[in-house]
């Protein structure tokens, strides 16, 4: 199974699919609510951050 570069996974997202967001979602979202949990300090904060920073990226 060839590893698809984050590049190629958001060219997808942009035509839909969604099994493409959910792989980035996968490699992305841990790293990026522990940096927002750093930079606000507070867990459920820092998760609401993430998951808007992903919803933007794709357009929802």
């Amino acid at each position: 199974m060839a590893i698809d570069s984050d590049l190629e996974l958001m060219l997808r997202v942009r035509q839909g699919d969604s099994e493409s967001f959910d792989e980035l979602l996968r490699r992305y979202r841990a790293p990026l609510v522990k940096y927002f949990c750093r930079m606000v300090r507070d867990q459920a904060l820092a998760e609401d951050l993430a998951q808007e920073a992903f919803l933007m990226s794709v357009g929802f």
